[in-house]
C-alpha cells in the first residue's frame, strides 16, 4: 500500500492556525498481478462514439520552501553545489541544495477530455520530467474521487523546467537530477494534481474541439531554436531537406471550446527547453512556458472576463532551446509575447466539431532489460544487442560500428552493458574506471557503467543495499500512453482543412526532431495515421530520447540515457504496437492491462519532519527588525521601509515579516486596491483581465525565505519571508497600471503543534 494524505486545503490568516486533516490510505498498487500467470483480461467491448465533452482547471504547486530544484546535477553538493546561497539547512533536502524562495509558482494544468464512453485525463506540471507511479497513483485517486473507471486513460506530462521542485520520482538513476525520493513531498504533489484534475472532471460541459497544425511559425528564432548542432548534416529521411537537421518547424494547438463559441482550453505544443535561469538560480519559477501560458489565457479571457486554461506541451523540446530578448526576468515575459499572436491566429484558423467522435486511450509499461531491446523499423532493419557473458560481458566487442556503406552493423555488442550506462556523450569527468571495453571512437568510449554509478549513487544518497539493486529501480521497465481521436476537423500547415483521426503519442523522455519525424514517418506508413503528434517528458523518463543514428553521434545528448543507442525507438515500437493493437481502427475498445502498469519501488525510509511552532508569525519587520543575516535575491538592494508613493515601472515596494516554519507555511501575497477613501477605505483584489487574482502565484511578486539560524534543520528555528512588487501591469499595459492606493495582503499558516507527521496542523 502506498501512502496517501488526502485532505483540504485551507486558506486562512497567518495568526490563525489551520484544521487538522485525516489521512486515508491509498489503493494497493497497481502492479498487484503482475506475477500472476492466470491473470486474463476481459473481452474488448464496442467503442460508443459520442459527442465530447471536456473540463478544464488550474493550480500550482506548493512546496516547502527548502525543496530541492531539479535538472542540474551541479545543485548536489556532491558535484559542484551551484545555487547555494549560504549554509542553510533544511528537512526537505538530502545531497541537492536547498531552494530559497519562488517566482511564479509552478503551474498545474488538466484538460479532461470524454465523450461519455472513454477518457483523455491530460495533467501537466512545470516539473523536470514525469515518474510512472505518480500516472498510477493519480489514476487510482481520481477513480475513487469520481466514481469513473480511468485505468489507462491518465496522463502526466511535464514542461521539463529546470527550476521547478525535486524529490518527487524513486528513479533511482535520475536521483542526481533531482535529489533523493522524499515520501511526504510526493504526497503533496500527488494531491495537488489530483485536486485540479478533480475541478476539471466537475467543470465538463458540451465542447466542441478541433487541431490545428502550423509550420515554419518562429522563423526568426525569437521563440525557440535548435541547439543540437553536431546533426545538422544528418540525413535519415531522403524527401525531407535541410530542415531535419534544425529544430523542429512545428507547432500544434489543440482548440477546447464550449459548443457557443466561448473557449474551455488551449493546448499548444511544440518544443523547447524552457529554462532561463540557470543553475545558480535558487527561487522556483513555472519558466518561460508558463508567461506563454499566461499571455494566450488572458488574450482568450479577456473580452468575457472568463479564465480559459492554457497549456504548454513538450514535443521535441530535447534539442531545443528557449529564446526570448532581454535577461532573466524580462527575457520570460518576451518569450510570452513572441510565442502569442502565432498561437492565437492558428487557433483562429482552426475549425471544431461538437459532432460524435470515438475516443480511445492507453497507457503500457515497456520492459527495458538488454535482452528486450530491438529495433525493426517496420522490417527495414534488425537492429538488437550483442550477446553478453557472465564471465565476459564483453568477449564479443569488436570495435566495428559502422559498415563499408555507413550503415549500422548489427548486433550492436559494443553495448555490452547489462544494467545499462551512462555519459555517453560527454563522459563523468574522465573517470578511468567503470567505463565500457573497446577503443572505439565515438560515444561508447565515454560511456560509464551503470553498475559503477549505482555504487556511487549509493555513497552519495546514503542508500542500503536493499535499496538499490540491479537493475535499478526504474530502470526495470518504463511508460507510455497512446490517445487516437476522431475525426476532428484538422487545420494544416499549408492553410487546408480535413477531418481525420489524430494520434497522441506520450514518450518517457526528451523527445528530440529526428525521433518526432521517425514518429509521424512510421505513423503513417505502418499504421496508416497522417498526423501523428510525440509528447515529451510523458509517463515516466529515459532521459533523451535520440534515434539510434544521431544517438551515435554523440555529445550532451548521449550522456543523459541508460540504455544505449537502440533504447529509444524499441520504446517508440512498443507505442506503435499498442497503438495498432489496441487504437487500431477496429470498433473494439481493450482494457488495461495491470501486468504492464507502473512499475513497483521499495520504500525509503525518512526522517520525521516536525515544524517549528513560530509564535511570533504574522509580524510585519520595519528596517529596525531585519536579523542580522536575511536573504533576498542577486539584483535587489534591501529596503522594507515603506514609500508613501510609488512610480509606474521605477518603483518596487519590499516587505518583509516573519511568518510559519515552510513545512506549513508557503505565505501568499496578494495585491488589492482601495475603492473607498483613505479616510474610509474598501479594499478589493485587484484581477487580471480574465478575473485572475494577482497574487504570488504569477509573475508579479517574487519571495524569499531566511530561517534563523541557518542551520541544523532540526533546531529550533525562526522564518523570516521577504517579497517585492513592481508597480506595473500583470499583462496587458505594463506601464499603463491605474493610479490610486494599493496594499500588500499577507497570508499564510503556522504549525499548530498537535500532528507529528504530514498533513500537520
Amino acid at each position: 500500500m502506498f501512502r496517501f494524505n488526502r485532505r483540504k486545503l485551507l486558506v486562512v490568516s497567518l495568526v490563525v492556525a489551520g484544521c487538522t486533516a485525516g489521512k486515508d490510505d491509498g489503493p494497493a498498487d497497481s502492479d498487484a498481478d503482475s506475477d500472476s500467470d492466470t491473470y486474463t483480461l476481459p473481452d474488448p467491448v464496442d467503442l460508443v462514439p459520442g459527442a465530447p465533452q471536456a473540463g478544464a482547471a488550474e493550480g500550482v504547486l506548493e512546496m516547502p520552501i527548502g525543496t530541492p530544484l531539479a535538472g542540474f546535477t551541479s545543485r548536489c553538493s556532491c558535484l559542484g553545489s551551484t545555487s547555494k546561497q549560504d549554509d542553510r539547512d533544511s528537512a526537505f533536502t538530502d545531497r541537492f541544495i536547498e531552494s530559497t524562495g519562488f517566482h511564479i509558482r509552478p503551474t498545474i494544468k488538466v484538460i479532461w477530455l470524454t465523450n461519455g464512453d472513454r477518457h483523455l485525463v491530460l495533467t501537466k506540471t512545470d516539473s523536470i520530467y514525469s515518474f510512472d507511479r505518480l500516472v498510477g497513483d493519480l489514476t487510482a485517486e481520481l477513480e475513487a474521487r469520481t466514481g469513473e473507471e480511468l485505468d489507462g486513460m491518465v496522463v502526466h506530462t511535464a514542461n521539463h523546467n529546470h527550476s521547478s521542485y525535486g524529490t518527487f520520482s524513486q528513479h533511482t538513476g535520475l536521483f542526481l537530477g533531482h535529489d533523493k525520493f522524499h515520501e511526504d513531498n510526493y504526497d503533496r504533489m500527488l494531491t495537488q494534481i489530483a485536486d485540479v484534475a478533480e475541478a476539471a472532471w466537475a467543470s465538463r460541459t458540451a465542447a466542441a474541439i478541433g487541431m490545428g497544425i502550423a509550420k515554419d511559425w518562429d522563423p526568426n528564432n525569437r521563440v525557440y531554436s535548435d541547439r543540437r548542432g553536431i546533426n545538422n548534416d544528418l540525413v535519415v529521411f531522403d524527401d525531407k531537406g535541410p530542415e531535419q537537421g534544425g529544430k523542429d518547424p512545428l507547432l500544434h494547438v489543440l482548440r477546447v471550446d464550449g459548443t457557443d463559441g466561448a473557449p474551455i482550453a488551449t493546448m499548444m505544443a511544440w518544443g523547447m527547453h524552457p529554462f532561463v535561469f540557470g543553475e545558480d538560480m535558487p527561487l522556483a519559477t513555472a519558466d518561460a512556458t508558463a508567461l506563454v501560458e499566461a499571455e494566450v489565457s488572458e488574450a482568450l479571457g479577456a473580452a468575457t472576463g472568463s479564465k480559459v486554461v492554457s497549456m504548454f506541451v513538450q514535443t521535441s523540446g530535447g534539442d531545443a532551446s528557449v529564446r526570448g530578448a532581454d535577461e532573466d526576468w524580462a527575457r520570460m515575459e518576451t518569450v510570452g509575447l513572441f510565442a502569442r499572436d502565432a498561437i492565437l491566429d492558428l487557433r483562429d484558423r482552426t475549425k471544431t466539431t461538437s459532432d460524435a467522435l470515438t475516443m480511445e486511450t492507453m497507457s503500457r509499461s515497456v520492459p527495458m532489460a538488454h535482452s528486450d531491446i530491438h529495433v525493426t523499423r517496420g522490417g527495414t532493419v534488425d537492429w538488437r544487442y550483442g550477446p553478453i557473458l557472465p564471465d565476459d560481458p564483453e568477449a564479443f566487442v569488436d570495435n566495428e560500428v559502422y559498415d563499408a556503406n555507413g550503415d549500422i552493423i548489427s548486433p550492436l555488442d559494443e553495448w555490452a552493458a547489462e544494467f545499462g550506462a551512462v555519459f555517453c556523450g560527454s563522459g563523468f569527468g574522465d573517470l578511468p574506471v567503470g567505463k565500457l571495453a573497446g577503443n572505439i571512437d565515438g560515444p561508447y568510449r565515454k560511456c560509464v557503467r551503470v553498475s559503477f554509478m549505482k555504487d556511487i549513487l549509493k555513497t552519495f544518497f546514503k542508500l542500503t543495499d536493499e535499496q538499490i539493486v540491479s537493475p535499478m529501480s526504474g530502470m526495470r521497465q518504463t511508460y507510455t500512453a497512446a490517445s487516437r481521436i476522431g475525426p476532428l476537423p484538422l487545420h494544416l500547415p499549408d492553410g487546408s482543412d480535413t477531418t481525420q483521426d489524430m494520434l497522441f503519442g506520450f514518450f518517457p523522455g526528451e523527445v528530440q526532431h529526428f525521433y518526432t519525424q521517425m514518429w509521424r514517418h512510421r505513423a503513417q506508413t505502418e499504421l496508416g495515421i497522417e498526423h501523428a503528434v510525440a509528447f515529451g517528458y510523458s509517463m515516466d523518463h529515459e532521459g533523451y530520447l535520440t534515434i539510434p543514428e544521431d544517438w551515435l553521434l554523440g555529445e550532451y545528448e548521449s550522456d543523459i540515457t541508460f540504455q544505449g543507442p537502440l533504447a529509444a525507438e524499441w520504446i517508440m515500437e512498443n507505442v506503435l504496437t499498442m497503438s495498432d493493437e489496441v487504437l487500431g481502427t477496429t470498433d473494439k475498445g481493450e482494457f488495461f492491462d495491470p501486468r504492464r502498469g507502473p512499475d513497483s519501488y521499495p520504500l525509503i525510509a525518512q526522517a520525521p519532519v516536525t515544524p517549528d511552532t513560530t509564535p511570533e508569525a504574522g509580524t510585519l519587520l520595519g528596517p529596525d527588525d531585519i536579523p542580522e543575516y536575511f536573504w533576498i535575491p542577486e539584483g535587489f538592494t534591501l529596503d522594507v521601509a515603506a514609500p508613501g508613493t510609488l512610480r509606474r515601472v521605477q518603483d518596487a515596494i519590499q516587505v518583509a515579516w516573519e511568518g510559519g516554519d515552510p513545512a506549513v507555511d508557503n505565505p501568499g501575497v496578494t495585491l488589492e486596491f482601495n475603492e473607498g477613501t483613505e479616510q474610509d477605505p474598501m479594499w478589493v483584489e485587484v484581477t487580471t483581465a480574465s478575473g485572475r487574482v494577482i497574487n504570488e502565484d504569477h509573475h508579479d511578486f517574487a519571495v524569499g525565505h531566511t530561517p534563523d539560524p541557518l542551520f541544523p534543520a532540526e533546531a529550533a528555528q525562526r522564518h523570516y519571508y521577504w517579497t517585492v512588487w513592481q508597480a506595473v501591469g500583470h499583462i496587458a499595459d505594463r506601464p499603463g497600471l491605474p493610479l490610486g492606493w494599493y496594499r500588500l495582503r499577507i497570508d499564510g499558516h503556522r504549525y499548530g503543534g498537535t500532528a507529528t507527521e504530514y498533513p500537520y496542523d
